[in-house]
């Protein structure tokens, strides 16, 4: 099982954009991954700028899989230009 966080940070004003952002790539990844088996956005209670989208694959290939679709590669480029900064990307075993 692989898991990955991504923090993001929403640029002030943006966070709802970012939200939306997310969750309409997250509907895209459920309907066409099944080896991907959570793909969930979380925010913050204490700063509501801040966002983790806490995903989880069945093997490293699900996760290639995964990075190598159109709408992931559409759906990043949306979401960066609604992030402050870089997000932090961590993989897990």
């Amino acid at each position: 099982m692989i898991a990955v966080t991504a923090t993001l940070k929403a640029k002030p004003g943006r966070e709802q954009d970012l939200a939306r952002a997310v969750q309409a790539l997250a509907q895209k990844v459920r309907a066409n991954e099944p080896d991907c088996k959570l793909y969930q956005l979380a925010r913050s209670k204490h700063d509501p700028t801040l966002f983790v989208l806490l995903e989880r694959y069945t093997d490293d290939a699900a996760l290639a899989r995964h990075s190598n679709t159109d709408y992931f590669k559409a759906g990043i480029g949306e979401m960066m230009a609604l992030v402050d900064g870089r997000p932090e990307i961590k993989l897990f075993d």
